[in-house]
C-alpha cells in the first residue's frame, strides 16, 4: 500500500509542474499536491449557503446542436460543467461524472470548481480599476510599492500584469501553514528573482499576481478576499463563488486518474489549506460555470472597469498573446486553470456575448480540456 501511494504521489507531482505548451510558447507551472487514500479526508461538509443560487441568464437551448455537443463530451471522458452561451443566451449546459463520489452526488449545475489560474482575469481588472481612478499608472515602477524587489526601479505595472518582468519563484511551494496576505506577499518578496534574459519577455510566472494582489491592499486597504467580494461578487451577484479551502458542500472534490488515464474516484486530491491560501490572486477561487461566465462577460462589457480600460488592459504584451491576466486570441479572452486536481478553459468574447465554459474536477493528461475546449470554441463560434 505504502508503495502505491508513493506511486501515485510522484505521478502527481509529476502531472502537476509539468510544462502546459500555447503552441511552442505557453506554459504553466504548477503547485504540487497529494493524492490521499481513504477517499475522503475533506473536512466534515458544512450547510450549504442559504442564498447558494445559479446566475440568471436567458436560456435559448440548440436541441439541433445538443446531441452533437453531448456525444463530444463524452469522446473525451469528460468529467464537470459545460456551458456554451451565444449571443447571451445559454444554448447548452451540461455536467458529467461525480462531485462527490463518496457522499454519492454527481456534478451538477450549482456544483462549484476550483478555477485556478482563471481568476487572473479578475485580478488584472481589479488593478485596472486603481488605474482609472487614478491611483496608479501602467507606467508605475513596483519598487513604488516594493523597494525590495531585486530591479524593481525597472519593471513596471504592465509588465506584471503581462508576466514580461523578469521576476520569477524558484524552489518549493511557499509557507506550509496558513499565512495573511501580507505574509504570503512578504515571503514571495523575499524568495523571488530576477533573469534579466527574461526581462521584456514573456514568461509565465504567478508571482507577479501575488505581489499585485499585494498593491491591491496597499492602494485598497483591504485584504485581496474583501476586494474581490466587494468589487466582483456582490458587484456581479455571484452567488456560487467561494475562496478555497472551502467546506461549502456544492465545491465538487477533485480526483486523479488511474494506471490508464481514467478518472479514479477513490484517489481524492488532498490540498493543504496552505497551498490554497498561497495562490492569493492568482488561484483562490472556486466557481460554478454559470458565475464564471457572468464574471467574465460583466468584466467584458464594462461593468467593472470602461470598455476603454479593458481594451488597454486585454491586449497581447508579448508574442504570447497574454496580457492584462488573459490570453488574447480568437477575438476573445482566453484563460487555462490548471491545479490541485481540477483544470477549467474559459473563453468568452471580447463583448462578453458568446462563451465556452469547461470547468472539471479531474486532471488527466490524455484529458486535457485545452487544446479540445479551444477548437470546439473555432466551430461554434
Amino acid at each position: 500500500m505504502f508503495k502505491q501511494k508513493r506511486i501515485w504521489f510522484v505521478v502527481l507531482i509529476v502531472l502537476l509542474v509539468s510544462t502546459l505548451a500555447w503552441g511552442t510558447l505557453y506554459h504553466e507551472v504548477q503547485r504540487s499536491t497529494k493524492v490521499a487514500h481513504p477517499v475522503y479526508k475533506r473536512k466534515p461538509a458544512v450547510k450549504p449557503i442559504a442564498k447558494w443560487q445559479s446566475a440568471k441568464i436567458p436560456t435559448a437551448i440548440d436541441h439541433t446542436q445538443a446531441d452533437s455537443l453531448d456525444k463530444k463530451m463524452q469522446s473525451i471522458d469528460f468529467v464537470g460543467s459545460v456551458l456554451v452561451v451565444r449571443g447571451g443566451k445559454v444554448v447548452f449546459e451540461r455536467q458529467y461524472g461525480n462531485a462527490n463520489a463518496a457522499r454519492k452526488r454527481q456534478n451538477g449545475a450549482d456544483t462549484a470548481y476550483a478555477i485556478a489560474s482563471i481568476q487572473k482575469i479578475a485580478t488584472g481588472a481589479l488593478v485596472m480599476q486603481q488605474v482609472q481612478q487614478n491611483h496608479l499608472s501602467l507606467s508605475d515602477h513596483i519598487s513604488k510599492f516594493y523597494k525590495d524587489v531585486p530591479h524593481g526601479n525597472e519593471i513596471t505595472i504592465r509588465q506584471m500584469l503581462d508576466m514580461t518582468s523578469g521576476l520569477t519563484l524558484p524552489g518549493p511551494p511557499g509557507p506550509t501553514t496558513p499565512q495573511t496576505d501580507k505574509q504570503i506577499v512578504d515571503y514571495d518578496l523575499h524568495h523571488l528573482k530576477f533573469n534579466p534574459q527574461l526581462y521584456n519577455q514573456w514568461r509565465y510566472s504567478q508571482v507577479n499576481y501575488n505581489i499585485l494582489a499585494g498593491v491591491l491592499t496597499k492602494l485598497t486597504g483591504k485584504s485581496y478576499e474583501a476586494l474581490f467580494n466587494q468589487q466582483v461578487i456582490r458587484r456581479f451577484n455571484l452567488r456560487q463563488t467561494v475562496f478555497m479551502p472551502s467546506d461549502n458542500s456544492h465545491v465538487a472534490v477533485s480526483y486523479a486518474g488511474t494506471k490508464t488515464d481514467n478518472v479514479d474516484y477513490g484517489k481524492e486530491v488532498v490540498t493543504p489549506d496552505a497551498m490554497w491560501h498561497d495562490e492569493l490572486g492568482t488561484g483562490r477561487i472556486a466557481m460554478s460555470a454559470r458565475d464564471l461566465y457572468v464574471m467574465i462577460s460583466q468584466i467584458m462589457q464594462g461593468k467593472l472597469i470602461s470598455k476603454t480600460s479593458v481594451n488597454q488592459l486585454y491586449e497581447s504584451g508579448s508574442r504570447s498573446t497574454y496580457g492584462g491576466g488573459t490570453y488574447n486570441m480568437y477575438g476573445a479572452a482566453v484563460n487555462h486553470g490548471l491545479g490541485y486536481g481540477y483544470q477549467g478553459m474559459s473563453i468568452v468574447s471580447k463583448d462578453g456575448q458568446n462563451g465556452l465554459i469547461m470547468l472539471s474536477n479531474s486532471f488527466r493528461a490524455k484529458h486535457s480540456v485545452k487544446p479540445f475546449a479551444e477548437q470546439l470554441y473555432l466551430n461554434l463560434f
